[in-house]
């Protein structure tokens, strides 16, 4: 993973800041991006600590030129104002539509979490987070069904930082031999 715009390292975390901006929910200018494709199958589990009055993004994203536009296809855990929602927005880029979105009400600003996602190929993703110095502290743990279309290849995540900070300490994908889900 690789900081873009403003971000710095400091003691090994990657740290994201930006300036309050008269638009939150616009991209921001803070933001780490990954190096390679998640498979479908994999686990990603990503540690991360949010600062009171964060506004943020963690965006398992897939962008595919079609005939009518670029297709946007997303999983993200954000906050933009209205509480931390884990989302999935799909349609031509610039005007993709809400499909869900689940809220996460236990979160807590200044808490470490572990935030894992996985992607079946049939179409099934399950998001957990839980905290990092209480495994047993699961606060979000959901499993939905969508098509199959949600788990194909070409993924990459993006994190991002609209306003505030936010700190991320590691990533990882964990490939799995028998298709169970982590559990903290």
């Amino acid at each position: 993973m690789y900081g873009i715009g403003i971000s710095d390292v400091i003691d090994g975390h990657l740290v994201l800041t930006e300036k309050f901006s008269s638009q939150p929910t616009a991209d921001g200018e803070a933001a780490g991006r990954s190096i390679f494709s998640p498979q479908p199958g994999n686990v990603s589990v990503f540690l991360f600590k949010a600062e009171e009055n964060t506004f943020f993004g963690y965006h398992f994203e897939a962008y595919e030129r079609t005939d009518a536009g670029e297709q946007y296809t997303g999983i993200n855990l954000q906050q933009q104002g209205f509480g931390v929602n884990l989302n999935f927005w799909k349609g031509i880029s610039g005007s993709q539509a809400l499909e869900l979105s689940l809220p996460i009400t236990k979160f807590q600003y200044g808490t470490w979490y572990y935030y894992s996602l996985q992607a079946q190929p049939d179409g099934f993703i399950t998001a957990q987070l839980w905290e990092r110095d209480q495994p047993a502290n699961m606060i979000f743990d959901r499993t939905v069904q969508l098509d199959p279309e949600w788990a194909k290849p070409g993924f990459t995540f993006v994190v991002t930082a609209y306003q505030g900070k936010m700190e991320i300490d590691e990533y990882q994908e964990i490939e799995l031999t028998n298709e169970a889900t982590v559990t903290p």
